[in-house]
């Protein structure tokens, strides 16, 4: 179990997220040599950005923070939580392209807390999901 939350570092933990969602991914149109190509990049990025606002929205809705603070405070994933004097610190390490990953990082942190979460219910998890969310989270994250 990791640090305790209350009301307002529930709402400071989900700041932190969505701010870490709302950063820019600075492609550098340079890297693709041609628009089609940075484009397609671009759009992935961008449903990236959807699908993990979805899930991390449904994690705030069904007051998921606890779980998502103690999976990420006990993570040895890329995406990890610290607290220092009481606000969260989200530290990332690097795969191949941050770009393309920060985000995707994020969703498979609120994926995994609402799996367990179903799970520990006796929820039918890929039912569910399939009430719940879109059909692109669904096939990549609950499939």
């Amino acid at each position: 179990m990791g640090t305790k939350l209350n009301a307002e570092k529930t709402e400071k933990l989900f700041n932190a997220l969505n701010s870490w969602l709302n950063q820019r991914p600075n492609l550098d149109y340079r890297d693709y040599g041609c628009s089609k190509s940075y484009n397609s990049e671009y759009r992935s990025i961008l449903n990236d950005l959807h699908d993990a606002r979805g899930l991390l929205n449904y994690c705030e809705h069904m007051e998921l923070g606890q779980l998502l603070n103690d999976r990420l405070e006990n993570s040895s994933d890329r995406l990890t939580l610290t607290w220092s004097d009481d606000r969260p610190v989200l530290d990332y390490t690097v795969g191949q392209y941050w770009p393309t990953e920060y985000r995707v990082a994020v969703a498979y942190a609120c994926k995994s807390v609402i799996w367990a979460y179903w799970r520990e219910e006796n929820i039918d998890v890929k039912n569910k999901a399939k009430q719940v969310f879109r059909k692109r989270i669904v096939r990549d994250y609950f499939n």
